[in-house]
């Protein structure tokens, strides 16, 4: 795998979304603003299930982190080499960076196509 970019990395992401294997959807959620499930473990991930609350206007931002939730466990098995904790704070922190990038007034065709394709993907 070459050394990640933040492009490179939201292209991952964009593959990741698009596999049949996720399945993305909006849902009221009481504690969070988006949640992801998944049977198996690191790159043996299957039957993977992200919910967005929809209240929130960072959709875009909280698809991002909960792709970046499954993207790290495929390819670095995150949850055997960090806490809860720490994991929310890593993924957050790419998140937040990620999510800066794509709503800069630079990438209009980036965010454009990154809304396309989260609402095709939560059927919308």
């Amino acid at each position: 795998m070459p050394r990640m970019n933040r492009r490179r990395m939201l292209e991952a992401l964009m593959a990741l979304m698009s596999s049949p294997a996720v399945s993305m959807k909006r849902a009221r959620l009481r504690r969070e603003h988006g949640l992801t499930t998944y049977d198996g473990a690191g790159s043996d991930l299957r039957n993977i299930r992200i919910k967005i609350d929809g209240r929130n206007a960072a959709v875009l931002t909280i698809a991002i982190h909960e792709l970046l939730h499954v993207f790290m466990e495929q390819q670095y098995n995150f949850a055997t080499l960090f806490s809860e904790e720490l994991e929310e704070a890593i993924v957050k922190s790419l998140a937040d960076d990620l999510g800066d990038y794509i709503n800069n007034p630079k990438n209009e065709r980036l965010l454009a196509q990154w809304a396309r394709a989260v609402a095709a993907k939560m059927g919308e």
